[in-house]
C-alpha cells in the first residue's frame, strides 16, 4: 500500500487534529490507495460539525464553501486543491430513493461507515492511527468481490444509483459482484426511475471506458430497458445467418470490446446495431 499523500491532504489532518477533532480519509480514495492506484480526489470524514469546520479553517486562513451543508459537507481549498469534508453521520430513510430525508451527525466514525454502499468503500484511513475496516472491505478487495455493507436489498433500495456503481466498479476494477447484490439489482430494476438520465449517462460512459472487457453487461441491459430499450432487446434477438455466431447483444459487446478506449468509439460500437 502506497500512502504517499499530498501535502495539502496532510494539512487537513494537521489542522483538524490540532483542534482535537477526529478525521479520516474515506470512500474511493482509500480503496484506490489499497489497490495502489492514484486517487483522483480525496474525501474526508470528521467528528467536527460543518459550522466548527468553517470556523476552524477560516481561522487558519483557508477558504471554505458550504457545498452540501444540509448533509454535513463543506469544501475547503488548500494550495489549489479542493477537498470535501463531511461530518460523521447516520442517515434516516431515503424517501425519494436517492437521498436521506434526515441526517443525524455523530461523533463516531464506526456509525458513519455503516451507511456506505459497498464494503470496499467502507474503509477509513488516518496516516497516524491507521485503517478502520469494520466490514472486511480489505478482504473483499483482495478477493475481488463487490459486497454490500449489511443487507444488499436495503442498500440498493436506499439509492439505486448504487446498482450502476456496482457494474461500473466491476468493470473498472475487474471485480465480481457478489450474488446477493446482483440479485438485488435485478429484482429492483424498476427503481431506475428514481435516477436522472444525467447520472445514468455518467455511469454508463465510465463503464464503457473502463479499459477492460465488459462484464455484467446483460445486467446493465436490464437496468437500461426504459432508457435504451433496443439494447435490452438485442440480447433476445438472434442472428440466423452463417456469418454471425452470436445474438445481437453478444455481438455488440464483442464489437465494443474490440474498439480503442475512447468514449466516441465505444458509444459508436454500442449503438451500431440498435436500429
Amino acid at each position: 500500500m502506497n500512502m504517499n499523500l499530498p501535502t495539502s491532504v496532510l494539512k487537513v489532518f494537521e489542522i483538524l487534529e490540532k483542534y482535537d477533532e477526529d478525521v479520516f480519509l474515506v470512500g474511493g480514495c482509500v480503496r484506490d490507495i489499497f489497490l495502489n492506484r492514484k486517487p483522483k480526489d480525496y474525501d474526508f470524514a470528521s467528528s467536527a460539525t460543518p459550522e466548527d469546520m468553517i470556523e476552524i479553517f477560516s481561522g487558519n486562513n483557508i477558504r471554505t464553501y458550504p457545498t452540501g451543508i444540509d448533509y454535513g459537507t463543506i469544501t475547503v481549498l488548500i494550495k489549489g486543491d479542493s477537498f470535501e469534508i463531511t461530518t460523521f453521520r447516520s442517515d434516516g430513510e431515503y424517501g425519494d430513493g436517492r437521498r436521506p430525508s434526515v441526517v443525524e451527525f455523530s461523533r463516531s466514525i464506526d456509525e458513519d461507515l455503516k451507511r456506505r454502499d459497498f464494503t470496499m468503500n467502507a474503509l477509513a484511513l488516518n496516516p497516524r492511527t491507521g485503517v478502520i475496516d469494520n466490514h472486511n472491505g480489505i478482504k473483499d478487495l483482495q478477493s475481488g468481490i463487490i459486497k454490500a455493507v449489511g443487507n444488499a436489498e436495503k442498500r440498493l433500495k436506499e439509492d439505486f444509483l448504487r446498482a450502476f456503481r456496482a457494474i461500473r466498479f466491476a468493470n473498472q476494477l475487474d471485480m465480481d459482484i457478489e450474488n446477493t447484490v446482483r440479485i438485488a439489482i435485478e429484482n429492483n430494476s424498476n427503481l431506475v426511475k428514481n435516477i436522472s438520465n444525467e447520472r445514468i449517462n455518467e455511469e454508463l460512459n465510465k463503464t464503457l471506458t473502463s479499459g477492460n472487457d465488459l462484464k455484467y453487461i446483460e445486467v446493465l441491459a436490464v437496468l437500461l430497458k426504459d432508457v435504451l430499450p433496443e439494447f435490452c432487446e438485442s440480447f433476445k434477438t438472434p442472428q440466423n445467418h452463417p456469418y454471425h455466431a452470436y445474438n445481437v447483444g453478444e455481438h455488440t459487446v464483442k464489437v465494443v470490446n474490440s474498439m480503442k478506449n475512447t468514449l466516441e468509439l465505444k458509444l459508436t460500437a454500442l449503438l451500431h446495431d440498435m436500429g
